[in-house]
């Protein structure tokens, strides 16, 4: 529920250094790394901008210091937050507004096993065997390891399809279907000599709607395109990942600071995400295991079902909370089975912050499922949301109402359920689940 929203309540360890974990509702602690997140990740958590995170709903750390030869006294401060993590190398330069808090190289170090501690010195680990993009558990997709024999490929030429296939092992080959798609190359970084795939291009210097001088604006989301992702360091590569436990085909590029991705059956402005490299480093820098997902419940036996229906969606906005309650975290997705079409839904529940242990009480809200043969429009009636000990996967058992049918669907009954599982470990977070209705 609560995207941006939910927050996470990590497990209390040591580690490392000495890491100081803030509360989970902490943006940063320093200014400068809030002004960061805010230009393009404000708009996100408010609702006013529907478009991939480029840090998170929230760092999960406090300001920490790492190791780095060339800050003073040897050591930085860093901030971490899902898909990337901020540093100010030199507090004492002129804060520009732009460069003067960067986001890491990670990318560089998960795929090349260099762990960086100043600008010429490295410690030697592996390259990282975690998925780059999708779903923690997934044992068949490309990780970071994945791409080490990758890095000195020759660049596809400039407007030609995109139609290369990546898996685990690094082995590449054609797939000309995927030419139907129509992505390709349209940009040749000078320096690395790779080419750029057009939606990341276009991403990287898109427009939209920004936090800018305490206000909303309309501006390109970076100042400097290579600002959020740095220079490409592979080639782009069709992958089958698993998201939210179902294989998807997935365009998969990978940048100094992060790895992009193009999911062409995504909703608009999520089609382009950026993975969760904030998140993947720290587990391997600081040798923590993500937790595994919980299963996708299924329909209760013995419940007269008349329809089945799997539900795949994102939560798309984090709503607003009044009092111990919060109102209108929607999610939009698909529904294929029984009632097919677009699947949309608000909803209510309380208390209005998430996380480990909690158990969420649905008290409200609103569903529809829309397409060329009919809608159906309900609410809902009651139900639970039970989060795990990490605050990372919610147990979801949600009573519904059918209150209006039309076309193919005018037949059916009035009580529904859904039952599913809501992903925090993917970002935005990933619904799944069967949706019941029976008489």
């Amino acid at each position: 529920m609560e995207t941006l929203m939910l927050s996470r309540v990590l497990p209390l360890t040591i580690i490392t250094l000495l890491l100081i974990i803030s509360p989970a509702l902490s943006l940063a602690a320093d200014a400068a790394f809030q002004r960061t997140w805010e230009r393009t990740d404000k708009p996100v958590f408010d609702g006013q901008a529907a478009r991939t995170w480029m840090w998170g709903p929230e760092s999960f750390t406090g300001t920490v210091t790492e190791e780095y030869a060339e800050s003073p006294g040897g050591t930085r401060d860093v901030q971490y937050f899902d898909k990337s993590r901020m540093e100010v190398t030199n507090p004492d330069a002129v804060d520009d507004g732009v460069w003067y808090v960067t986001n890491g190289l990670l990318v560089v170090e998960l795929i090349s096993g260099n762990m960086q501690t100043g600008h010429d010195s490295f410690e030697t680990r592996s390259p990282a065997g975690v998925p780059v993009a999708g779903d923690s558990d997934d044992v068949d997709g490309p990780t970071y390891a994945t791409f080490v024999a990758l890095l000195e490929v020759e660049p596809v030429a400039l407007r030609q399809a995109m139609t290369e296939r990546v898996d685990r092992n690094g082995r590449v080959t054609q797939d000309k279907a995927l030419g139907a798609l129509g992505i390709t190359a349209v940009h040749i970084d000078n320096v690395t000599n790779h080419a750029v795939a057009e939606p990341f291009w276009e991403f990287m210097n898109s427009t939209g709607v920004v936090w800018e001088d305490g206000g909303l604006a309309e501006a390109t989301l970076f100042q400097d395109s290579l600002f959020a992702t740095g220079r490409p360091i592979t080639e782009a590569y069709w992958a089958t990942v698993k998201v939210a436990n179902t294989a998807k085909d997935v365009l998969i590029q990978c940048f100094e600071r992060r790895c992009l991705t193009f999911t062409p059956d995504n909703p608009e402005g999520w089609q382009v995400e950026a993975g969760n490299v904030g998140r993947h480093y720290y587990s391997w820098r600081y040798n923590q295991t993500e937790p595994e997902p919980s299963p996708t419940p299924t329909p209760t036996p013995g419940m007269g079902l008349v329809s089945v229906s799997s539900i795949q969606g994102i939560e798309t906005s984090a709503g607003s909370v009044d009092g111990d309650t919060r109102y209108g975290t929607t999610f939009i997705g698909t529904s294929s089975g029984d009632v097919p079409g677009t699947f949309r839904a608000k909803i209510n529940y309380t208390p209005p912050k998430p996380g480990s242990g909690v158990t969420n009480t649905v008290v409200g809200g609103e569903w529809s499922i829309t397409s060329d043969k009919g809608t159906v429009n309900g609410t809902f009636q009651g139900g639970s949301a039970q989060w795990d000990e990490a605050g990372d996967y919610a147990t979801i058992n949600v009573i519904m109402k059918v209150i209006a049918r039309t076309g193919d669907f005018e037949g059916l009954p009035r009580e529904a359920r859904f039952d599913g599982t809501l992903s925090h470990t993917v970002f935005p977070p990933r619904i799944a689940g069967v949706l019941t209705i029976y008489p």
